[in-house]
């Protein structure tokens, strides 16, 4: 929720610039979660892989709704991967999952 809300905390300064973005630094677990209404805080059994994914899915549907919702204020909202790939001289360069 965190992300959700600090992101719309921001909303106003975004839509005051030319052209904003926002980027959501994801994980591709969140394929295998699934949102749990009846206990989104994991109170009642807590398991941290099952409260991991479901935080995954829930930025990514967060991403995909500023995405759609945002457009129109000229606010474009994305989902990134960082991967670290090593380089031929040991140095590290970061790749997006998107290329």
């Amino acid at each position: 929720m965190g992300p959700f809300l600090l992101t719309n905390l921001l909303k106003p300064c975004l839509e005051a610039g030319a052209k904003s973005r926002v980027i959501f630094l994801m994980n591709l677990d969140y394929r295998k979660g699934s949102i749990n209404l009846a206990d989104l805080n994991s109170s009642s059994t807590y398991d941290p892989t099952t409260a991991f994914t479901q935080s995954q899915l829930a930025n990514m549907l967060t991403v995909q709704t500023l995405a759609k919702d945002w457009a129109k204020n000229n606010i474009t909202v994305n989902a990134v991967r960082p991967l670290i790939l090593p380089t031929i001289k040991g140095a590290v360069i970061t790749k997006n999952m998107s290329e």
